[in-house]
Order: C-alpha cells, then structure tokens, then sequence
C-alpha cells in the first residue's frame, strides 16, 4: 500500500454546519478533478475522502485521489480551505506554480502527501511552507528537490522519492545549514551523493537501495549523525561491497542492515565497527557473506557497552563468527554451519535460536559450557533432543519451560544430582552490594525461604556464580536466607548467609564556614547510626552520606591549616585518623607571653598550632593549660588562666612528635585595665567578651526599647526607663538635642548662625534584622547647603566598620550617628564650623542615695576613638566620637578635634556639651561619626574616683538589725569566721551560717530516666533536687498559669571531669520549629575541683558538687509585663526515721535585697545540704538581675526532713532564660539541737518516700518539670535563640549517639 495513505482518515459525525465558500469548493473540486463525492448538504461531513472539523464549519484534512487523466489542481478551490491540517495529493493531479505560492495560505497545515511530483518546486519553497507544516511526503519525483526544502523549512518527518522506478540525480550533494528533520527516508537508485552534514537533528535515517542494473555505490554513512540507520537493499540489485563508512558512524546505535542477498565481499572481511562506539544493536536480515568472512567475523569497540545482535534468514558459520561479542544474540530461521562453540558464554546475558518452523535445520549438541549464559538461553522449532544437565534442574518452571517450547524430541525430565553450595562473600560496602554465591549447578535464580524471588540479584557466571543484592546498612551479625531451584523444587534447601557491614574508612577532610566535611568509604546516611569525635569530642551529625559526612555548624573553630584527631563511628565500628594540615611544619613562637599574677586570659601565637588536646597539650610549672583554651585558630591560642604566684616557670609545649620547651615569666603587673572575667588583655588592649562593654570591660548594653525620635529634628529624650540592677530600682531619663551650628573665624568669633532650629525631613525608615535606619535631610542651611543625619539603632551585636573603614562593635540599644553637611560656602578659607550637643542623663526616683562622675578618656579597646561617660550609680549614658573625619568628593580623612564640657553636674543630673570643630573644605560634604548607648555598670559611681553624691538619707522601713550573728563562739571563733553585719564571713574551709562546717562530698547520682530529679544517699542521709513547675506571674506577683511537664529525654556522658546528664522537654509545640517552648536541663556531677564560668563570673565547683542548671526557650508570654517563675524543690532527710535525729534549716538573703534568697542550709544531724541560687541569669543573651524567693510549703519540715520551695523569679524574654543554681554538702560540727529553730524528736513524723519528696509543689499540685542549661561559651559569644536551641538539641544528639555505642 502507497504510503500516502497515512492522510486517509477515519469518517467522524459532525454538524451540518460547513461554511457555504467550502462548500461550493468541494462541489467544484468533485466536479473538476472527478472525484466521485457525496456532496449532499445534510451529509456532507460523513465522507471518506475528506473530513471536517469538530464544529462541523471546516474542512480539515483532504484526500484527491487520481482523476485517470491530467488535470491541474483547481487552486481557487483549494485555498477556501484556510483551516486545513492534512492534504493528499495522487497521481495526474498538477499542481502549477499557483499552488505553491497559495501553500502559505494555509497556516494550520501539519501535513502534505504528493503521489508524484509534476513540476520543479520553487527554490524558496522551505520559506514557503507554513511553519506548521512538520510532515513531507513526495512518492516520486524527477524534479531536483531545492536546498530551502531542507534548510528553511519547519519539517520534522520527511519521505522523498520513496517509489522512483528510474534513477534522477534529485538530490543535493550536501545542504548549507543546520535542518530541522528528525526522520527521513529517501530512495537511492544509483546517483545519490547527499552527505549528512548538517542535518543536526536528525535521529533516523532510512535508505533504500532500487533500480536494478545501477551498482549501489554510496558510501557516506560516517557523514550522518543519527542514532538509528535502516539500510534496504532490493532483491533485483547487482552485487554490491557491504558500506564501509558504516563501521565508523561514531554516532549510530542501531542499524538494521536488510541485504536482501545482494552483498558482495570484496575486500571487507570483518566488520569491524571498532569506530561505531555508541554502536548497541545490529540487525543482519539475508546477510550472505557471513560465511565468507574472516574469524572473528563482526568485531565491536572495546569498551562498556553491551551489543544486542539479531540475525535472521542468513547462513551462519559458528567458526567465523565469535558469537560471544554479542551480549545478547538472537537467531532466526538461519542455516548453521558447525556446532555451536566451547567458550565462555558467561559474557553473554541471552542466547536465543528459533529454527524454521516447517523445515527446522538445528539439531544441536548443546555444549555444556551454555549453562554459564547470565540470563537464559532458549531456542524453538529445533530437532534437539536433551540439553546439558544444568537445565534439567529447572525443568517444571513454567518460566523456565517456556524457553523451550516447540521443540517436540526435546526430553523434559527434572533432575538435579550435581547440585552444590560451596561458599559465599560475607563483607558488604554499608551502600549495600552483593553477596556472591558459587556453587555447582546453582541455577539463574536466587530465592528466598519463602520461594519468593529476590528483586535484586545477578549473574556473574550462570549455575556457577550468583550473587544477591543486600541493601545498604550497618553493623554485624546480619543474615540473609537463600534457595536454589524453588520452583522446579519447591522443597530444596534453605542456606543461611552470615555477612558483615565493612568498618568505615577515613581518608581526608576538609573546613569551610566552621563546618566539617569527612571524606572516606563505608559511611551511612543515617545520623542515628552515626557518630564523629573531633579532638575527643562528639560533633552534631549535620548530613551524612555513604562517602562524606558533614559535621556542623561549629564543627571546629576554624578552617584553615586544621591538624585534628577524626574518629568516626558507624554502628559500632569505627576507624581514627590523625590528618595533618598540608605543610605541616608546627612552631610555638617565642620569647613567650608574659603572664599576670592575677589571672586573665594570654595569647600564645605560632604556625601549625591546633586546638586539638588529644595530640597537643600545653603546662606551665607542671599545669595543664590547653584545656582552658577559648579561643583558637593554627596561628594563636587564646588561654584563660586562674591567678599563679609571680615568678618565672618551666613551659612546655607539645604536638605529635613536636616538642619545645621554655620559660614563662608571672608578673604582678596587669597588662591593661579589664574587669577580671569580663575580658581579657591582648597586649595592651584589653578585649571585652560578650556581652561586656566599655572601656574596661564592666558594663552591659541596658537593652532598651528605641527611644521615640522626632520627625522634623533627629533629636530625642525619653520617657521614663526602669532600670533594676545590682539590687537597685531605679528610673531615668536620657536625651540628645543639638543647640548651635555656627561658623566661627580663626578667633574664636561668630560669623554666621546660629543656623538652628533647622527643620529637617524624616525619610522612611529601613528596618533589617540587625538595625532600624532613619535619615533626615535638612532644607538649605546657609545657600546651598544643608545637613544630612542617618541614626541607626542596633538591636543586637552587630560587628561593624565605620565610614572611614575603622572596625567596630555596636551593641544592641545603640544609637550610631552618621552626620553629613553638605557644601557650606565659608566666608573665608581661614573659618570653620562649630557643631555643638548636649547629652543629658537624670534619675527621676531620688529617694535613692545617688552618686553621678563624668569620664572622659581615649577608649584603651578601640585605636582613634574618645569616650564620655555619664555615670549615675550603676546606670552609663556613653558616648564614643570617632576621631577620623572624611571630606570632598575624594573621600579625603582628617582628624576630627573636639571639645566637651559640663554644662551641669548633681548626683541626680547630668548635662554635658560637645562641641566638633569642622574644618573648611572645597567641595561635596564633611562627615563625621559618634554613638550613644546606655549601659549597666559592676562599679557603681560612689565606688569611682571623686563622685559628687546627695546627702540623702532615705528613711528606713525598719530598724537596723541589730542581732548577733550565731555560734557559740560566734562564727565557730576566730579562726573559722567573724562577724560583719550581723552576718558570719567564714574563713577557707570553714562554711555554713555560722561558719561550723567543712565541705563533704555527696556520692555519684543515679540519673532519674522519667524526670530531672536528683535522689543521693550519704550515711543513711538522703538529699533530693527537683524542678516542680513553671509559672508565669504578671506585673503583680499574681499566678496566672502553670505548667507542669512530662515525657522527658535523657542522656548520661562522663569524662574525668565530671559526670553529666542532659534531659530535655518539649513544653509547646513541635521542636522543629523555630519558636517552640524548649525546657532543658544540664545535671553536672563534678568528680575533680572544677573551673566554671556563668554570667560572667568564675567559680570553682569543689569534687563532689552538683551544679542543675536549666534554660527555657522561647516561652509564650500571655503579656509582655509578665514574669516567669521556675520552681526549685531541694531538701534532706533522715533515712532511718531516727526519733533521736535532729534537722535545722536556715535560708541566707542578699544584703542588696532582703527579700532575695541566696542559699539555704537543710542540717539533719551532721549533714547539711546547701542549694545555692545566685542572683543572675541570662536573659536573650544578656546578664539580667533576678530574685530567688522562698515560697509556701505544704510538706511541714520534721525532726528527720527539712525542705523547702524556693521560685527564681526571671523578666520577660524574647527568646530564652538561663539560670545556674548549684548544690552542695558540708559536714557539720555543731549538732542541730545547739541552732535556734531546730526540729527534735518528732518520732511520730513518717518518713516521706522519694517520689513524695519530688512531689512538694506550690498551692498543693504536683508534676515535674526540668530545664538544661546551655554551655556558657555560648551565652558569652551571645549566640542568638535559633542558633542556640540548634545547638542544644545538636549536642544532646551527638551525645546520645555516643552511648548508643
């Protein structure tokens, strides 16, 4: 059949509804080319021949058949067809040159089917051609088909001269650009020279070879780069020499090759389609010269790619042809010359013969090496009559049968005597991989004990080697149940595979932005299986991969030139590797850093240094100082030290196999002025950690709320601030206001101004999450001149550079002043500016002894820059005036000179000027910068050198204690304590109210797995920590919720240090988002003498001390005025119920606050428990004053238990509350019954159990609660809630992924 008639379509039922122009041209059509058209209206669109549209009002596809004689093509007709997608054309129909140049008409053309052409086509034709035109079909031609045709064209599908009977040189010999065809199919009947360059996008190519008598010389296969070549050859063609541009297409990966007998050898003989490289499936159809070929016949490119061969109806030489280069070969109705050959046929996956099914020519032998085929070997329609024995054992596998059918002497007979299991693998990559299996007679299958066939498995060498896929894991002991033949022998054996996950392997690393990535093989993707020691310590799992993983964020505290110890863990398995940075070359500089007698932090520098203290530790006089670092990079540590004796001392320093040992000498001259602590001396510099300020490091940004600013002036004063700190209540106010611009001569007179009041313009503010940004733009100042102000106020630390490029730090509650005036015409070059403000500081509550001092210094933390303190008691207005000013277009620096007086000074008041001289420039503008910030000082104005004070005495509330402080002799005697206000001062190691008591330590705890609850015994004295609740109060102390928690988390670590175990709660909400209510608690067990640090205070926890210390995140205030309240339950009891014990309790207050609790003393007999709860807490990254109360207690304190309930009362935070409370054991020397207030011989009193301890609660509720503490690194370095939730939780994971090894 023609292949025009792809366009005879199938009849669809349509409306009635043809447009009249169409209609008529039908009529016309039929009448004019003899068509032999139905034209009756009412079925006018139920024809054959042609069809209409879904609305019935076009014609969408034509078919004109042959009219028998010549006529031309009524093109008036044709083109009232404006909607027309398909068009066919059959012989004797001419088309005319009118026809052509109307094609464009027809813009929704898709296709287009010519019987015979009968003119020469335009030269433009492809511009021609309705761009959707996609589809060509010329049957015949003796016409040159155009350039354009091919390269101006749209066509994806192109069919030309399928059918000439005669040869006409139609073609060109090459086209000039790039086609757009994807299929073509074209005829060559013996002129045909047309190369493929240039048909880029063409993916099949088909050529037939017609016309008998023309040899089929064409030979420019290599020329087309498409993946698919179809070459036919017509059974009347002279002999012809197989193309041998063919064997070098780099490009074609299937050719199917129909000789029709018709090849001649020549001088090819092999195919050798090494050039063909993408070459992956040939198909030979009559292929005759395959006998004549020389051994090994077809040879394919040497490389990865499996070959798929089908042969059909052609002659076949098993000693020419290496069948074993195909991958897979397939043999049709062939004749065979020879046996089938002995060799390795387990490089080929299928094997399939399938003789003629009425003459079959195969009869076999089988050879036996066919049992090792990967995937089967079947065959059809043969005489043969058994097989080898390895396929007897599949016989009744309907799978397996089915390979063999129409084979009616072959004998089907299951028998499987030479079966057997010999061994396995056992070691797999955690990617998962294969176990090999060998064996005799194994089969192609693998089951399972089931019968059910494993999904993933291969075949390396049938019936000899199998192999299972297992899936990726970890860890050891694993087993996998295997069978061989379970369909053909459902009963046969079940073998068990023991195998092993391979151990993981380190092999290089490397840092970026703090995070850690581990290079190496036999990792898991599953951060619960796995776990990394940096420098002995666990590191939070951030993604980890089969062969990387990912620690982080601060995986380690630097990134480049990092020398560290790496273990990694997975699933109990593990490998360590020490990896050295490259050139590793390390050096510790000398002479060495001098040391302060009173303790402070010294910077050591070097090359190759690390922070890794499993291979590198530090001593100074026999001291470990490496674990004190705090900050480090491969080029200097950071070591905070405890105070050490003046003298000089042996150092020594060593690191893998480096070693240097020197002096160091401790001087009583501190380096800088730096509060103890609070900061640290770099050289000369003191270096303030956050969050202190200042210039000796002793102040705290107050972290107000921006003050309201003006919007004609950026100028302020604020409403009254509350301050509450170092037990002091107090409110103030503070404001900035400019009085005077004018422009002065060289002595000293005005000239001009004052140019204020000068109304300016508040732009739009610009909020990010670090500032809020206000500009103000003056009107004309003085000509053309004006002022410029940009206030930024800083909401958090924000490390920044001012204009000039001087690095700075803002902290938050800052105002910055970045101050421009543009252009000022000065009356003479001789003149200048002077810009004069005033800064006032005032406390509005003076029934408070106040003290005020003003400060005015270069600031000793930061080169070029002045400050001015306003101090009033603790509270700091501080002012810093950056000492660079920049001028003219070309950003021209100058030194910026000032003045400052004060204008007033009370105890209670405050008001001091400044004054900026500004030089004249030429051009452009003048800037210079200053900063305002309100500060909490430690030292109040009356500790400093020369305050001015008030004379007020405030009136007291009750009258002084005049008490005795206690003991017999008081404070234990001279040599335990004394007495100062009313108040026992004990003297080292005496402790206790009355200074009676030495330190003892309580036995290592046992965690609680339900709650934070700490239960410890001592000589029949049991002690008991617990958290019982949270409670938000308002601005009156009135409960208005409660929260009790449950469903805790807990982990236990221990280091020679200490003993720790962290719980945590997730109050509200889900932990995966960002502002969920997050209680955790840290319970540290310290077994040596310990250095802490919180709040910026150091301490040393003695061994045998606990420190339960506990943060919440983000709680979910009902109003900004409330306050959160965590409840602490701690008491002792006599375990014994002993009607001789005695117990005493005694609660010690702050001195600053009568009401705030400071520690509580629980004596039963000689014990004395003490909680310690201290007056500071972190409140979002700031030390913020709180008060500990002691609240109501249903449980009645008894001669064998003492308790108590204190509430540590904390502000309103944003994001989270940290407090540290700390809990001790002392011996007492003096017995209970000799101390006022003691509780004896209750023998009535029942003992209370442990669980009812934990259940005191405040109003008489109970449920536990508990909260954790983070790591007082990073409250110093103000880490944010986000990061510091991410960090706990982090923590927490990689702990816990420790002990689960």
């Amino acid at each position: 059949m023609k292949i025009i008639i792809f366009l005879l379509l199938l009849l669809i039922t349509c409306s009635n509804s043809l447009y009249t122009a169409q209609y008529n041209a039908l009529v016309s059509i039929n009448t004019i080319l003899n068509q032999d058209w139905d034209v009756t209206l009412n079925t006018i669109c139920s024809q054959t021949k042609f069809q209409c549209d879904s609305t019935g009002d076009n014609i969408q596809n034509l078919y004109l058949v042959n009219p028998i004689i010549p006529i031309s093509l009524p093109v008036n007709d044709i083109i009232e067809f404006t909607n027309l997608e398909g068009l066919g054309i059959d012989t004797n129909i001419v088309f005319g040159a009118s026809f052509w140049a109307e094609i464009g008409r027809f813009t929704m053309l898709k296709q287009i089917g010519i019987q015979t052409l009968t003119e020469d086509l335009p030269t433009n034709i492809g511009e021609m051609f309705p761009r959707t035109l996609n589809s060509l079909v010329i049957e015949r031609s003796q016409f040159i088909f155009p350039d354009s045709l091919f390269t101006k064209s749209n066509l994806s599908t192109v069919y030309l001269a399928t059918f000439n009977t005669a040869d006409y040189d139609i073609f060109p010999i090459e086209i000039s650009a790039p086609s757009t065809i994807k299929t073509l199919a074209i005829t060559n009947t013996g002129s045909l020279k047309l190369k493929g360059t240039n048909f880029t996008n063409l993916n099949y190519l088909s050529l037939t070879h017609s016309l008998a008598g023309n040899p089929m010389t064409y030979n420019l296969f290599d020329t087309w780069k498409c993946r698919q070549i179809n070459v036919q050859y017509s059974s009347n063609l002279i002999l012809s020499e197989f193309p041998s541009s063919l064997l070098i297409n780099t490009d074609v990966t299937f050719i199917t090759f129909r000789a029709e007998n018709r090849m001649l050898l020549g001088s090819t003989t092999v195919l050798d389609f090494s050039g063909a490289i993408q070459l992956t499936s040939l198909e030979l159809r009559n292929f005759n010269i395959l006998p004549q070929l020389t051994y090994p016949g077809i040879i394919f490119a040497n490389n990865t790619i499996d070959r798929f061969g089908h042969i059909y109806l052609s002659p076949i030489d098993y000693t020419v042809l290496n069948i074993f280069s195909f991958a897979m070969l397939d043999l049709m109705q062939c004749t065979y010359i020879n046996n089938l050959p002995i060799g390795n046929y387990s490089q080929m996956s299928a094997f399939s013969i399938m003789d003629d099914e009425t003459t079959p020519l195969f009869s076999g032998p089988v050879p036996d090496e066919l049992c090792n085929i990967k995937s089967y070997f079947s065959m059809h329609y043969t005489t043969v009559t058994t097989l080898p024995q390895c396929f007897s054992c599949e016989w009744g596998n309907p799978d397996f049968d089915i390979n063999f059918s129409n084979n009616p002497s072959l004998i089907k007979t299951y028998s499987c005597p030479n079966f057997q299991f010999l061994n396995y693998s056992n070691l797999l990559p955690t990617k998962g991989g294969l176990i090999d299996i060998s064996g005799v007679d194994l089969g192609w299958k693998i089951y399972d004990q089931n019968n059910v066939l494993y999904t993933y498995q291969r075949v390396k060498v049938g019936n000899e080697l199998l192999s299972v896929e297992v899936a990726d894991g970890t860890g050891l002991g694993k087993t996998l149940q295997v069978k061989f033949h379970a369909i053909s022998n459902p009963s046969a054996q079940v073998y068990t595979l023991n195998y092993n996950y391979m151990p993981p392997t380190i092999t290089s690393f490397n840092a970026a932005s703090n995070y850690l990535y581990i290079q190496g093989d036999n990792f898991y993707y599953l951060a619960s299986k796995v776990k990394v020691w940096v420098a002995g310590k666990p590191l939070v799992i951030y993604s980890p991969q089969f062969n990387n993983i990912v620690c982080g964020p601060d995986a380690v505290p630097y990134n480049n030139n990092l020398t560290i110890s790496i273990t990694v863990d997975i699933d109990g398995q593990s490998d360590s590797k020490i990896i050295r940075a490259a050139g590793f070359a390390p050096q510790l500089f000398q002479p060495f850093p001098k040391l302060y007698s009173g303790g402070g932090f010294v910077q050591f520098t070097g090359q190759y240094l690390t922070y890794d203290t499993t291979i590198m530790n530090l001593t100074i006089n026999g001291l470990l100082f490496s674990d004190n670092i705090t900050q480090a990079t491969a080029e200097s540590y950071m070591i905070k030290y405890s105070p050490i004796a003046r003298g000089n001392y042996t150092l020594v320093y060593n690191l893998l196999e480096y070693q240097v040992t020197g002096t160091i000498e401790v001087t009583d001259d501190p380096p800088c002025v730096v509060v103890p602590a609070n900061g640290y001396c770099l050289g000369i510099t003191p270096v303030c950690i956050k969050p202190w300020t200042g210039p000796d490091c002793g102040s705290i940004p107050a972290n107000l709320t921006r003050p309201p600013i003006l919007d004609s002036n950026p100028f302020f004063k604020t409403n009254s601030e509350k301050s509450q700190w170092k037990g002091e209540s107090s409110s103030f106010t503070y404001s900035y206001t400019t009085t005077s611009l004018t422009e002065v001569d060289e002595f000293g007179n005005v000239v001009n101004g004052n140019f204020l009041p000068l109304p300016q313009t508040r732009q739009p503010d610009q909020n990010s999450t670090d500032k809020i940004q206000s500009v103000y733009i003056s009107g004309p100042l003085h000509n053309t001149s004006s002022l410029i102000n940009i206030l930024s106020w800083y909401i958090d630390y924000f490390d920044s550079y001012t204009n000039f490029g001087q690095p700075t730090i803002e902290v938050p509650s800052t105002f910055g002043y970045l101050n421009g005036i543009m252009a000022f015409p000065f009356t003479s070059p001789t003149n200048h500016l002077e810009l004069t403000f005033q800064l006032e500081l005032e406390i509005v509550n003076p029934d408070i002894p106040l003290c005020s001092r003003v400060e005015i210094a270069s600031l000793p933390t930061t080169t070029g820059v002045d400050y001015i303190k306003l101090k009033i008691n603790y509270i700091d207005y501080y002012l810093r005036i950056y000492k660079t000013a920049m001028q003219n277009s070309a950003n021209q620096l100058l030194p910026l000179n000032y003045t400052t007086r004060t204008i007033t000074q009370q105890a209670q008041k405050i008001v001091q000027e400044v004054t900026i001289f500004i030089d004249p420039w030429v051009d452009n503008y003048y800037i210079y910068e200053f900063d305002l910030t309100m500060l909490y000082d430690s030292k109040s104005a009356a500790q400093e050198s020369s305050p001015k004070c008030s004379s007020f005495t405030p009136t007291p509330t009750s009258k002084p204690s005049d008490k005795p402080c206690p003991g017999d002799p008081v404070c234990g005697g001279s040599s335990q304590g004394q007495c100062v206000n009313s108040h026992c001062q004990c003297i080292s190691p005496w402790r206790g109210v009355q200074c009676d008591s030495k330190p003892d330590i309580i036995p290592p705890v046992i965690p609680n797995p339900e709650t934070p609850t700490i239960n410890s015994t001592k000589d029949e004295i049991g002690f008991h920590i617990s958290i019982i609740s949270l409670r938000e109060l308002n601005f009156n102390g009135v409960l208005e919720r409660e929260q009790y928690l449950s469903n805790w988390t807990v982990i236990e670590t221990k280091t020679e240090q200490k003993q720790t175990f962290y719980y945590k709660n997730n109050v509200f909400g889900n932990s995966s988002t960002n502002n969920d209510t997050i209680v955790f608690v840290t319970i540290d067990y310290f077994y040596v003498d310990t250095q802490v640090e919180f709040a910026g205070e150091t301490s040393t926890k003695s061994a045998g001390t606990i420190k339960y210390s506990a943060n919440v995140t983000s709680w979910p205030f009902l109003k900004k005025t409330n306050q959160l309240q965590i409840v602490f339950s701690s008491s002792a009891q006599d375990n014994t119920e002993s009607s001789d014990s005695c117990t005493v309790k005694n609660v010690e207050y702050s001195q600053n606050q009568q009401d705030n609790v400071e520690v509580v003393y629980f004596q039963v007999n000689d014990k004395t428990f003490q909680s310690k709860f201290i007056d500071d807490a972190i409140v979002d990254g700031t030390i913020r004053q709180i008060k500990n109360v002691e609240l109501p207690n249903v449980v009645n304190d008894s001669n064998t238990l003492s308790s108590s309930l204190i509430g540590i009362l904390t502000p309103y935070h944003n994001e989270y509350v940290l407090i540290d409370p700390d809990f001790s054991l002392l011996i007492s020397y003096v017995p209970p019954k000799e101390k006022e207030g003691s509780i004896c011989s209750e023998k009535s009193k029942k003992k209370l159990s442990n669980a009812q301890i934990a259940g005191i609660v405040v109003g008489g509720f109970v449920f536990l609660v508990s909260i954790i503490a983070i790591i007082v690194y990073a409250i110093r370095f103000n880490m944010r809630k986000k990061a510091l939730v991410r960090t706990i939780n982090q923590k927490i994971q990689a702990v816990n992924n420790h002990n689960k090894n």
